[in-house]
C-alpha cells in the first residue's frame, strides 16, 4: 500500500503545524507527540510524508519542518527500525543509553518499543525501513546490540545494499511493485543484521538483494559490450549454474536481459532526429553490442523492425520503444 501525507494550502503556519501533527503518528508508525521548537511557528516549513507498505515490512520517506518530537515506550512495536538520515543539520536524537548528535548521512537501527525523542530545530529529511523481528529472527537481545551499533554509514553493506535499495524507491508505479520491493528490503536487512550480529542469515531472504546487486551492476555495464554472462558471473564470484539458477524464475533471462537494455539504447538513439544520419554500427557500438548485425537481429527479434524501418517511422519505433520499456520494468 502507498500512501501520501502533506498539509494543505491555504493555512496559517500554526495552523500547518497543528494539521501535521493529526498525521504525523501515523505516518511514522508510532505514536509521536510532535511540538514545535519556536512560539509562535514561525519557520517556513513544507512537511510530508510518503510510505509502501506490504507483508512484513514497511518504509517511510518523511520531510519534517523545524520540531520535537517525542515517544513513549510501546511494548507492540515488533519491527527492526534503520533509519537513513539524508538531511539532518542541527539533528539531536535521544535514545536509551544517552541524546547523540545526528549529521546528514547517519544511518542507525532504532527501538521504537522504548521511549525517546528528536529535536530537530531547521527540519531534517529521513526514510525509515521496518521490518517485523520475526522475519529476521531478531530477539530482543539481538535488538539492543544493533541500537547500540555505532558507524553504520560507513559499513560497505549500507553503501553497497540498503542505500541503493531506498535511492529510487519512488518510482512510477511502485504501488504495484510492493511484494518485489519488499522481498529486497527485507534482503537487505536481513544482510546488514546477520553482518553486525556475525550471524548466519538463510538463503532464501538473500536471494533478493544478491538478485537486485546483480541487476544493478548489469544497468551501469550494459553498454560495455565485453559484458555478458562470464563477466557478470566473474564479477559476483558465482558460477554460471548458480547464475542461471538465481534468475530461473524470471520472464527474460539474464543474457536476454542484457540484450533488451541494449535494444532500447538504440532505440532510444535512433529515435532521436539529431542521430537520424548514424550509420548502424555507430549506434550498435554507443548500445553496448558488438557490431551492426548483432543490433539488427536483436531489434528486429524485440520489434519486428528493421534499422531502416525505425528511421523512416519515428512513431512506430517511439511505441516499441514504450513497449520494451515496461517490458523491463516487469523484469525489474
Amino acid at each position: 500500500m502507498l500512501r501520501r501525507y502533506t498539509v494543505p494550502p491555504g493555512l496559517s503556519r500554526q495552523e500547518m503545524f497543528d494539521h501535521w501533527r493529526t498525521w504525523y503518528s501515523s505516518a511514522v508508525e508510532t505514536p509521536m507527540r510532535l511540538e514545535p521548537v519556536s512560539h509562535p511557528v514561525t519557520d517556513v516549513f513544507e512537511p510530508r510524508a510518503e510510505s509502501l507498505s506490504g507483508r512484513c515490512f514497511s518504509l517511510i520517506e518523511i520531510s519534517n519542518g523545524p520540531s520535537a518530537g517525542y515517544w513513549g515506550n510501546n511494548p507492540g512495536c515488533d519491527d527492526v527500525r534503520l533509519v537513513y538520515f539524508q538531511e539532518a543539520p542541527s539533528v539531536r536524537l535521544g535514545v536509551p543509553g544517552g541524546d547523540r548528535p545526528i549529521s546528514s548521512g547517519h544511518v542507525r537501527f532504532l527501538d521504537a518499543s522504548r521511549a525517546g525523542s528528536f529535536h530537530a530545530p531547521a527540519g531534517m529529511r529521513a526514510v525509515q525501513i521496518n521490518v517485523s523481528r520475526a522475519a529476521l529472527g531478531v530477539t530482543p537481545a539481538d535488538l539492543r546490540r544493533l541500537v547500540s551499533t555505532e558507524g553504520l554509514n560507513s559499513h560497505p553493506l549500507v553503501a553497497a545494499l540498503v542505500i541503493p535499495a531506498l535511492a529510487n524507491w519512488r518510482r512510477p508505479g511502485i504501488a504495484r511493485e510492493t511484494e518485489g520491493m519488499g522481498n529486497v528490503l527485507v534482503s537487505a536487512m536481513a544482510s546488514l543484521v546477520g553482518s553486525v550480529l556475525s550471524t548466519s542469515v538463510r538463503d532464501e531472504l538473500l536471494r533478493p538483494t544478491r538478485r537486485r546487486a546483480i541487476l544493478d551492476f548489469i544497468a551501469k555495464n550494459y553498454r560495455d559490450p565485453s559484458l555478458d554472462i562470464d563477466a557478470v558471473a566473474a564479477h559476483f564470484d558465482m558460477s554460471r549454474r548458480s547464475l542461471f539458477c538465481l534468475f530461473a524464475r524470471e520472464r527474460l533471462h539474464l543474457a536476454e536481459h542484457i540484450r533488451a537494455l541494449r535494444t532500447v539504447k538504440a532505440l532510444e538513439i535512433l529515435v532521436d532526429p539529431a542521430a537520424s544520419r548514424l550509420p548502424a554500427a555507430a549506434v550498435a557500438c554507443a548500445a553496448g553490442f558488438s557490431n551492426a548485425q548483432s543490433l539488427r537481429r536483436a531489434l528486429k527479434d524485440a520489434t519486428g523492425l528493421t534499422v531502416r524501418d525505425t528511421q523512416q517511422d519515428g512513431a512506430l519505433a517511439r511505441s516499441s520503444l514504450v513497449r520494451l520499456r515496461q517490458s523491463l520494468l516487469q523484469q525489474d
